[in-house]
């Protein structure tokens, strides 16, 4: 964090600017995502946001409101996020809800399933609704002390989602994009895009999905359909490790036949 000292007449004001992402808090990170997804940068009225300015903005120079650019310009390049910007989402209802592990590892293949085939359908409230999920009544020494995945949860949760604000929603979106890149980086042989980036943020959110996760898993299970129950309740890192490793053996034998 940067403090960054702007003198207005006989008045100091000071402000703390973030230098990485573990510094920006929530808030921030939502003003930035809407002045990105609306502008491509951080306009004066981004940087008053971020930085939570009051009514002495009106008194700034154009010199500092060069100063405070330059020191927030890096947040245009949101590639860096590697966690959970929104940690944590209160419902109308007074309920908080939380996120799974930034690299999804308590996440199980089924909820994956679901969740990336709502965000190919671009359905974030849906996304965000089981993405998001309260604590459970009761701690437990497993890895996730949110209550677990369903279908029924998440539409029990989905009308209170829908009453999010749409940049909250568009927040959730970027930050859940953004962090399945990691996973597509992991994975190469399992999705197309790869390490390819896209540049604009809602092209990247409407390419973030749109793997026939149905055909994969029908071909992963094969003929052992006794397993559905199980394989459904695996991490999703396991699997797609696994998906993985077959894609990347396939090709190989298949390389070697030609």
């Amino acid at each position: 964090m940067k403090e960054i000292k702007i003198e207005i007449g006989q008045d100091v004001y000071t402000y703390q600017c973030p230098e990485r992402w573990g510094e920006v808090t929530q808030r921030q990170w939502i003003a930035v995502v809407g002045q990105l997804l609306t502008y491509g940068e951080l306009t004066t009225l981004g940087v008053k946001s971020v930085l939570g300015m009051g009514s002495e903005a009106v008194l700034l120079m154009p010199v500092d409101w060069h100063v405070l650019g330059r020191e927030l310009a890096w947040m245009k390049d949101i590639e860096g996020v590697t966690q959970w910007m929104v940690e944590e989402v209160e419902l109308s209802d007074g309920r908080k809800c939380y996120p799974p592990a930034a690299n999804f590892d308590n996440m199980t293949w089924e909820e994956w399933m679901f969740v990336d085939t709502s965000a190919a359908r671009k359905a974030w409230d849906v996304v965000a609704a089981c993405l998001y999920r309260p604590l459970k009544e009761v701690a437990s020494e497993e890895e996730d002390d949110r209550v677990e995945f369903s279908r029924y949860g998440v539409s029990s949760r989905l009308p209170l989602f829908k009453e999010l604000s749409p940049l909250v929603l568009s927040a959730i979106e970027v930050n859940f994009v953004l962090l399945r890149q990691q996973i597509t980086d992991l994975y190469p042989y399992i999705f197309k895009s790869g390490k390819k980036k896209v540049k604009k943020q809602k092209e990247k959110a409407s390419a973030a999905a749109g793997t026939d996760w149905i055909g994969v898993y029908r071909r992963l299970l094969g003929e052992h359909v006794w397993e559905e129950e199980r394989l459904l309740k695996l991490p999703v890192n396991t699997v797609l490790y696994r998906l993985n490793v077959m894609v990347k053996e396939g090709r190989e034998r298949e390389r070697k036949k030609s």
